[in-house]
């Protein structure tokens, strides 16, 4: 019996036969998917860079407590991006949200926050821009941050 071959099966079973020398493309991670694992990443504290939202951690400095003189640890920052415009802000269990942000990113982060019992606030944009920059770290600060300290001689701040 002869089966008639068209250039789409041949082509198929060519790429059948060469599969294990060629990777496939990956699939690219949808919408829906991306806002899922960068809630995920947001409450579990992970970097995540997917293709609208992206989750971004940031440590702040220790201070020195004005009236004590003691050390004070700052909490660190999960911050909810798109792009360059951040959308939401996790420190400790207060998770701070832009009124803006798209719908159907503000309300699983909201109802995530809300599942795990943690304060939740809804403010203005040029807030949340405010309190994200607080927590960013410029490369001009960075590098004077090296100088100073190889300018001290390794000495530790206090």
């Amino acid at each position: 019996m002869v089966t008639d071959l068209g250039k789409d099966s041949v082509q198929a079973h060519i790429r059948k036969l060469t599969a294990g020398r060629r990777p496939e493309p990956a699939v690219p991670m949808t919408l829906v998917e991306n806002t899922d694992a960068a809630v995920a990443g947001l409450f579990l504290r992970r970097s995540i860079d997917g293709p609208w939202l992206q989750v971004l951690l940031r440590e702040r400095p220790e201070v020195t407590h004005p009236s004590t003189g003691k050390v004070v640890r700052r909490l660190p920052a999960a911050i909810l991006t798109q792009g360059s415009r951040a959308v939401a802000i996790l420190i400790g269990e207060l998770l701070v949200v832009s009124r803006t942000a798209a719908r159907c990113v503000r309300v699983p982060v909201v109802r995530e926050a809300r599942s795990r019992g943690f304060d939740c606030e809804q403010v203005r944009e040029p807030q949340l821009v405010k309190l994200a920059a607080d927590y960013v770290v410029s490369a001009a600060d960075a590098a004077l941050g090296a100088q100073c300290a190889s300018a001290s001689g390794g000495l530790s701040r206090r």
